[in-house]
């Protein structure tokens, strides 16, 4: 049972009546902070994929042996690279061709690209008339400029 005190409006209980007042837990103060683990999960996967989908090297595919010599620059992946074989074979664009398709071909392809430039890769016992061949093609396709690749002698006993 309850009663009011009239003076001063508390309310008193009788002792071993149950308390109806409600109970806030005293204790530790929440701490808030950030946690990386996430942001640190999806670094690791960016570099993953950027790794995984990136091209270091262009290889043809093809088995060329290059000539070798020693005036040898560099160049970017984005060029227009005409591949002929051993055996007359000529590759553009990842597919074999014909003379009239790879003008064809190279004609677009030029007419899109930046640099007018086309690299011919003629592998070392391709015949003369062969490279001379795909050479007029690019030419007749509007090549401003053609480049024969070559690898870079390793050692000067190589040069006799």
């Amino acid at each position: 049972m309850t009663t009011r005190n009239p003076s001063n409006g508390e309310i008193s209980r009788r002792e071993g009546e149950y308390n109806e007042t409600m109970r806030f837990r005293e204790g530790k103060e929440l701490i808030v902070r950030i946690d990386i683990s996430p942001l640190v999960d999806l670094v690791f996967l960016l570099i993953i994929f950027f790794s995984v989908s990136t091209t270091f090297i262009e290889t043809s595919g093809l088995k060329l042996s290059l000539p070798k010599s020693t005036g040898i620059s560099e160049r970017r992946s984005e060029d227009i690279t005409v591949y002929l074989t051993e055996d007359g074979k000529i590759h553009f664009g990842g597919e074999q061709v014909t003379v009239p398709v790879l003008e064809k071909k190279l004609h677009e392809a030029i007419a899109s690209a930046e640099k007018k430039f086309v690299i011919i890769k003629a592998d070392e016992k391709s015949r003369h008339g062969d490279v001379v061949t795909v050479m007029d093609t690019a030419r007749n396709a509007g090549a401003e400029g053609i480049t024969i690749a070559t690898r870079a002698r390793s050692t000067p006993q190589e040069n006799k």
